[in-house]
């Protein structure tokens, strides 16, 4: 008797034991089924450059519910691969057209293709200048960029009240196209004027934290994109150390960007700007926290000319820190008539220790900087 009871427990037991593996086995199979691959990614542009050709596209929406490990972009029956939604495809020939699309992988496999886009690299025209005019709108930001190889971003559009001065200021340096609307951070000084800009002029891309606030001027801007109906990017497809390709001669890296920052003002893309050997960084409101992080990233090389100084002078920003690791020769500053006490007389003393000359709006009217990549002037 105990013999059998023994051998019916291990029975039992090995039942059991089969039913639990035939149940796990079963689980992962109805989980790898429910598996697929991911959608195509969308919205591919190819930007030309001397010998290369700078291609982003927008991750796709659906990741077929495994994560993306890489995308593979086609041209010239050749193939590369990055993890990043932007690519710089070197070794080109000048004068010659390609094509390019995109596809994402996943552990299931690859998605259809993107849209297909063709470019010609060329070379640029390294005796054109670039120029940034700092805009004077006001207590607010707003930046037009005119490169050498005649493109135009615009970092802010201002205040509402400003929007008839930045649009007039555009059409006076015959812009019709923006190449680029960068938002620095949601803040009604900075975003204010950008409906009316979307509407003035036909805006290709447009870039911003994507960082919400519960505002009108918010709630106007993202109409205004929407409306535009061009590509938006955010920090869903931007990270810090990521390269924008806007310009084939002038090359703009993201410092910063947090859409999940504590607040607007951390949220700011930061910006640097190179043009030879002449760099800029444009901070939009960022507080010396972000500074800070930004000095922590090693991958950075922070030493510039001029310095947008963060948040029209305030004192939350321009830390020692920032201008040893900067070492900025000109510091600007847009600020207009505010009851915030900016710019900050310790701001202003910090620039000064630093030995940075300083062009304010309020004071010197909207400054404009005109480089060849190697010097500068200010007028």
């Amino acid at each position: 008797m105990h013999g059998n009871g023994l051998r019916r427990r291990v029975y039992i037991t090995i039942g059991i034991t089969a039913i639990l593996i035939i149940a796990a086995v079963s689980y992962v199979a109805l989980n790898r089924t429910n598996l697929a691959v991911p959608g195509a990614p969308t919205q591919l542009q190819a930007i030309p450059g001397d010998g290369q050709v700078t291609l982003t596209w927008v991750a796709p929406a659906n990741d077929g519910g495994s994560p993306i490990d890489i995308y593979r972009i086609y041209f010239m029956d050749a193939a590369a691969g990055t993890t990043s939604t932007s690519f710089v495809v070197p070794g080109l020939t000048n004068g010659q057209s390609y094509s390019f699309y995109v596809r994402a992988h996943n552990s299931v496999g690859l998605s259809s293709p993107s849209n297909t886009v063709s470019a010609t690299p060329s070379a640029s025209a390294s005796s054109s200048n670039t120029t940034v005019s700092f805009i004077n709108v006001g207590q607010g930001d707003s930046i037009l960029i005119e490169t050498s190889d005649s493109k135009h971003i615009l970092i802010d559009a201002g205040p509402e009240s400003a929007d008839t001065t930045v649009i007039s200021y555009l059409h006076a340096r015959s812009v019709t196209t923006l190449d680029a609307l960068i938002a620095t951070h949601p803040d009604a000084d900075h975003i204010g004027g950008a409906d009316e800009v979307l509407a003035a002029f036909q805006v290709l891309r447009v870039y911003h934290p994507g960082f919400v606030t519960n505002t009108i001027a918010y709630g106007n801007f993202i109409a205004a994109v929407n409306a535009e109906g061009c590509p938006v990017y955010t920090d869903a497809q931007l990270n810090p150390g990521d390269m924008l390709p806007l310009s084939s001669s002038v090359s703009f890296q993201v410092l910063a960007i947090d859409s999940n920052a504590p607040d607007s003002n951390s949220a700011s893309i930061v910006l640097k700007m190179s043009y030879g050997t002449v760099d800029f960084i444009f901070e939009g409101d960022a507080p010396a926290s972000v500074e800070s992080q930004i000095i922590a990233n090693l991958a950075f090389s922070l030493n510039i000319d001029i310095l947008k100084v963060s948040h029209h002078g305030s004192s939350s920003a321009t830390s020692d820190a920032w201008l040893t690791a900067t070492s900025p020769a000109i510091g600007v500053i847009s600020v207009g008539t505010n009851s915030y006490g900016h710019p900050a007389a310790d701001t202003l003393a910090r620039l000064s220790v630093h030995g940075v000359q300083i062009y304010r709006t309020d004071l010197n009217g909207s400054v404009v900087i005109t480089t060849n990549g190697t010097t500068w002037t200010v007028t």
